[in-house]
C-alpha cells in the first residue's frame, strides 16, 4: 500500500461516515457534541480528511451506531486495493 492510497481509504471512509451521518437527519453540531469532539473537528474531517486519530472515528462511529471495521472494510474494497490483512487464526 502507498500512501496515495492509505490517503484515499481514510477519504473514503470519512466519506461514508459522513454518509450515514446525513443518512441519519445528525448534524455536525449534533455529532461533535454527541461524539465529544468540536464542531470545528467534525468540519474539518468531513471536508478534508487528512489523518484523523483513531479516537475521533470510533466516537463517530459509536455515535452513529456503526461498526467501524466493517466501514474501513467497505472503504478498502470500494477503492480496489487488496486488502491483505489476515486475522491469526488461535
Amino acid at each position: 500500500n502507498t500512501a496515495e492510497q492509505r490517503k484515499r481509504v481514510i477519504r473514503e471512509l470519512i466519506q461514508s461516515l459522513s454518509d450515514e451521518r446525513k443518512r441519519q437527519g445528525v448534524s455536525m453540531n449534533a455529532l461533535a457534541s454527541k461524539a465529544g469532539l468540536s464542531q470545528s473537528m467534525v468540519t474539518r474531517l468531513e471536508n478534508n480528511p487528512t489523518n484523523p486519530t483513531l479516537d475521533s472515528l470510533l466516537r463517530i462511529a459509536g455515535v452513529l451506531g456503526v461498526n467501524l471495521g466493517s466501514k474501513l472494510a467497505g472503504a478498502i474494497e470500494k477503492m480496489g486495493i487488496p486488502n491483505t490483512f489476515s486475522p491469526r487464526r488461535q
